[in-house]
């Protein structure tokens, strides 16, 4: 979501992937502005040089910035993509980032212009890179891709790494990397990444070695799932300030989260990870997953916060039976010491007990100040049904560019980016959607 003083209106970015033709003939990756009023600020547009029949394309990832010192909007945008008819070693899945711009004198008028543009290649690797996510640092531009990657490890080969983007000139990108983004000592697969950049304050008074200030700095946050032999599905996270622990392996503060209130015993993951913005003070993050419960076919979603340092189950006392699956987190917008807030985004199926196969996409509000949580309400956008069932931590097979995905503005409206299926097999998702709207109470 960017914002710009003197505009009218702010501006959210969606991206998606285009199949440019009958079967698995090649995609494209398409973007599309979006005004925070709910109606749309340009058509779909291609980017990118990829040929429509070389190219497979998916699980698109993207994060924009406004550059006051140069009047222009960067987008990152990263994906998975691998080559079509390739034999091995060719045929795996690689991560790139393109980066878009736009002077920001193009978003006084609609529809806005199309994009220049500068791609990173880092060329063909010969194992899988699954999984990633991108954030830029809001205050220096550089941005951190996080993705897993097959490595030789003789047990749970996928690892954590992640690369640095940053301009070398204005509108010429190179990155460093890529490196650890969780310690490779944490024995098992690490999948599907969150991960944010922004100001925290992570210094502990009663550990006289630890290395980090007692005022904010800025932190790169990774929450991703682990799963360890012969273990259930878990959620593990690390972070580290880039002043204090430099650019290369991050390995020191990986950890496994531990939830005190649920049966370990029992899968959790799929995270979902936001720090606040960095006017925001005292600063904050929150962090949701998925959590498996005794019940068949029942998942419940968790918020956790290092401003209460607690746990909290979003669910609704008079519906406690709905499943709810693939969450997104955004922290409100909320200033010096004003309520600290989040609005959180899920599939939810709307029949009670063993799924229906049928989802609908939901929103709730959540003050984390005074650990109040008003009602989930279903979003509307012009759909009918968003089809499962869904394929629960079958994470090697899962495409995780189907969960929801949720921004806000300065007011606290959100954007809920989604797909029209939750499986990847049975009914494949065809459409994305965008709703708009917000959970204030």
């Amino acid at each position: 979501m960017i914002e710009h003083e003197g505009y009218e209106h702010g501006f959210s970015i969606m991206v998606s992937i285009k199949d440019t033709g009958p079967g698995n003939q090649g995609k494209v990756p398409m973007y599309r502005w979006l005004l925070d009023d709910g109606t749309p600020a340009g058509p779909a547009t291609e980017f990118g040089f990829y040929g429509g029949q070389y190219y497979d394309l998916k699980f698109p990832k993207v994060d924009a910035l406004y550059d006051p010192d140069n009047e222009r909007v960067i987008v990152a945008v990263s994906f998975m993509w691998r080559l079509l008819q390739e034999p091995p070693p060719n045929d795996v899945w690689n991560v790139d980032v393109i980066f878009l711009y736009w002077d920001v004198s193009q978003f006084e008028s609609y529809p806005i212009p199309e994009h220049d543009g500068d791609f990173i290649h880092p060329g063909l690797v010969q194992r899988n890179q699954w999984g990633h996510d991108i954030a830029f640092n809001p205050r220096n531009a550089e941005a951190f891709l996080v993705f897993s990657t097959e490595t030789s490890a003789p047990i749970g080969p996928y690892r954590l790494m992640y690369r640095v983007y940053s301009e070398t000139i204005l509108n010429n990108w190179s990155y460093i990397g890529p490196y650890y983004a969780a310690s490779p000592s944490l024995i098992g697969n690490h999948w599907l990444p969150s991960v944010d950049v922004g100001l925290l304050n992570m210094h502990d008074p009663n550990d006289p070695q630890c290395p980090y200030p007692a005022w904010p700095i800025d932190f790169v946050g990774v929450a991703f799932t682990f799963k360890a032999p012969d273990q259930p599905y878990k959620v593990a996270f690390n972070y580290w300030a880039p002043s204090v622990d430099g650019y290369g392996h991050q390995t020191v503060n990986t950890d496994v989260l531990v939830n005190p209130y649920v049966d370990l015993s029992l899968n959790y993951g799929l995270p979902c990870l936001d720090i606040a913005p960095n006017n925001t003070v005292p600063h904050y993050y929150a962090l949701t997953w998925v959590h498996e419960t005794e019940e068949d076919h029942l998942y419940d979603v968790w918020l956790g916060d290092n401003f209460n340092n607690d746990m909290r189950r979003l669910a609704d006392l008079g519906c406690p039976g709905r499943q709810r699956i693939l969450p997104s987190v955004a922290c409100h917008y909320s200033g010096l010491y004003g309520e600290k807030a989040v609005s959180v985004s899920v599939y939810e199926d709307p029949v009670e007990g063993d799924p229906s196969g049928s989802f609908q996409p939901a929103a709730v509000f959540y003050s984390i100040s005074y650990d109040v949580m008003d009602d989930w309400h279903r979003v509307q956008a012009g759909y009918d049904a968003v089809y499962g069932p869904w394929n629960c931590f079958n994470v090697a097979y899962m495409d995780s560019g189907i969960a929801t995905s949720i921004v806000l503005n300065l007011s606290n409206e959100y954007y809920i980016g989604f797909a029209d299926s939750v499986t990847t097999t049975v009914n494949p998702p065809t459409t994305v959607y965008a709703a708009w709207g917000d959970t204030i109470p």
